[in-house]
């Protein structure tokens, strides 16, 4: 069983659908894609201002870490098939993010 403070956790659709097998190689290959997706999203969030390691808090959930995040997304979208919001709605929701982290800069100023 993987601890998940200490290690992403992974289930039979994640492997699936990412083609990783169930072996500890696989497993290995399944962290260092998750470790890619993470390198991706730092700069991509810093090019908004925004830390990746404050994601979490801005999206409301102070207790995940980034990869927990990225763990949800392959539970939400291959686990449990959640479509993705169109590109529209992410737009919208990422305005919304940025106007959070205004706020709580703003807070912290005081």
């Amino acid at each position: 069983t993987t601890r998940p403070q200490a290690a992403m956790p992974w289930d039979n659709p994640e492997r699936k659908a990412l083609r990783f097998d169930e072996s500890g190689g696989g497993y290995t290959s399944y962290l260092r894609h998750a470790q890619g997706i993470l390198r991706a999203l730092s700069p991509a969030c810093r090019r908004y201002g925004i830390q990746l390691d404050d994601l979490p808090m801005l999206l409301g959930r102070r207790e995940a870490t980034p990869a927990k995040l990225v763990d949800e997304y392959y539970w939400a979208t291959v686990t449990r098939k959640v479509a993705i919001p169109d590109e529209t709605t992410l737009h919208t929701w990422f305005a919304g993010l940025l106007e959070r982290k205004t706020a709580l800069h703003s807070a912290h100023r005081r």
